[in-house]
């Protein structure tokens, strides 16, 4: 099959070039093919770029490429080494421990605003510690912490002194948050949060994140929490409670005015902490799942549910 292709190659350049060689010139390129095929060398008969090379010699050589002879042209391309990634050593993640203390007792507001992960403890006091990696800057007794160049695959080690309480506002990837204290209000926008604190806070908490880990006790006047996956284990004590979320878990004790849970499955119990005297509003909106509801005060909850979600009820 490779002499009848050669031939044909061959002839058709010839034709559309109006270059007809002579027939000893025709009865050499067939005889070199049929030679080509007889003997299975290492021979090749190439067409690149107009020309017909009859007698192209390739031949690798152990670790200095490949060599290639063409009568009167000898080239050596050396060997090209394809860089495998897995070769490549990721950064190792790096903590930022504290290095720096300032007194925030004349602060009202606590800004931090880093692309990198936060790890956030409450302690008593009234400093804030942070890695001198950090740019402190100060605007009508607001203190802002920002980067002063995004590092990747690193966390940020942060002490907050909560005696008095101030508002604290958190942009970062991820962020997890340690201890106990006060707060006035909570506003935190990330990709990721944990809590495994105990935090009361004076007026609202406000979490917009897509992945939130709850192991601990919150209370306020507000709760709004906007995330995509939720696993909230622990204690709510607030007198409105707003959860819009795609996929929840719950293990909560919670004490409120109104709960509204939006959730396309919602699976878990609630103990419902209210006194017999106390009313509330619980409001579920779920595509699936399955709740179980605990009362043992028998407190006069008004429960409305919507979707196909199964209640279960102690």
């Amino acid at each position: 099959m490779d002499f009848f292709k050669s031939i044909a190659f061959y002839f058709i350049f010839c034709t559309f070039n109006k270059y007809l060689p002579y027939k000893k010139r025709a009865i050499f390129f067939t005889f070199n093919c049929f030679t080509r095929i007889i003997y299975n060398g290492n021979y090749r008969t190439n067409f690149r770029n107009g020309f017909i090379f009859t007698n192209v010699k390739t031949k690798t050589i152990k670790d200095n490429g490949t060599k290639i002879d063409i009568p009167g042209i000898h080239i050596n391309i050396p060997p090209i080494t394809i860089p495998n990634s897995s070769n490549y050593d990721l950064r190792p993640h790096e903590n930022f421990l504290p290095d720096k203390s300032i007194s925030v007792k004349d602060i009202d507001s606590i800004s931090i605003k880093v692309s990198s992960e936060i790890e956030l403890e409450l302690v008593e006091g009234d400093t804030l510690s942070y890695s001198s990696r950090l740019i402190e800057t100060g605007d009508n007794k607001v203190l802002h912490l920002e980067e002063f160049s995004p590092i990747k695959n690193s966390t940020y080690v942060i002490k907050l002194g909560t005696s008095l309480e101030k508002n604290l506002d958190i942009d970062c990837t991820s962020v997890k948050i340690i201890g106990s204290g006060n707060i006035k209000d909570i506003h935190i926008n990330s990709v990721g949060t944990t809590i495994n604190a105990d935090i009361v806070s004076e007026n609202n908490i406000y979490i917009n994140t897509v992945g939130f880990d709850l192991n601990g006790k919150l209370k306020g006047k507000n709760l709004n929490l906007n995330t995509t996956g939720s696993n909230i284990k622990g204690e709510l004590d607030f007198d409105k409670i707003i959860l819009d979320a795609t996929g929840v878990n719950i293990d909560i004790k919670s004490k409120f005015n109104n709960f509204n849970i939006n959730a396309t499955s919602l699976n878990g119990t609630l103990e419902i902490l209210n006194t017999s005297d106390e009313t509330g509003e619980f409001y579920i909106d779920a595509t699936g799942g399955s709740l179980k509801i605990i009362n043992k005060s028998k407190a006069p909850i008004d429960i409305k549910n919507s979707g196909i979600i199964k209640l279960i009820r102690e």
